[in-house]
């Protein structure tokens, strides 16, 4: 068991930017603290406690079988598309593998489109390495504290467009 204070007074939680829940942020957090008090924090955990209709957590899931089996589904579609790569094999016949398919932004209504499309589309390319430097700086906001990634941090910084 992890050994915490009560720091809920101290810590105000949000959803990260771009999350779709539909709870309140502190609420949650402070329900995380509770459960990892009471054991650990875990998915498990978590599901368990958001069965029961008082919970702050309830709210956040989709409790119709036949809705969360479907939004499962998706979600197993989509992490097909995200896991197919194609390997370049370059002069020195060493593969690369890549991605197959990107979603773009602000083209992800349309869903996933070949990256040989996108790479080869002047727009949609500046859209996907605007996204990919978003992305490194959401990297780096995360594990800029921990010393280990001062440099890389540094590095990201520099290069930054």
């Amino acid at each position: 068991m992890t050994e915490t204070t009560n720091t809920t007074s101290q810590v105000r939680y949000q959803w990260k930017k771009g999350s779709r829940v539909r709870i309140d942020a502190q609420l949650a957090g402070e329900r995380f603290e509770l459960l990892e008090q009471r054991g650990s924090l875990t998915a498990e955990s978590v599901l368990e406690d958001a069965l029961h209709e008082a919970s702050p957590l309830h709210a956040a899931f989709e409790w119709s079988d036949t809705e969360a089996a479907r939004k499962y589904r998706l979600n197993q579609a989509r992490h097909l598309i995200r896991s197919l790569v194609v390997a370049y094999v370059e002069e020195s016949r060493v593969e690369h593998p890549v991605r197959a398919f990107v979603s773009v932004e602000p083209h992800r209504q349309q869903g996933y489109e070949h990256v040989l499309f996108v790479m080869t589309d002047d727009e949609r390319r500046e859209k996907l390495i605007a996204q990919a430097w978003r992305e490194l700086e959401q990297w780096k906001a995360r594990y800029q504290h921990l010393t280990e990634f001062a440099d890389i941090c540094e590095r990201i910084g520099e290069a930054s467009v």
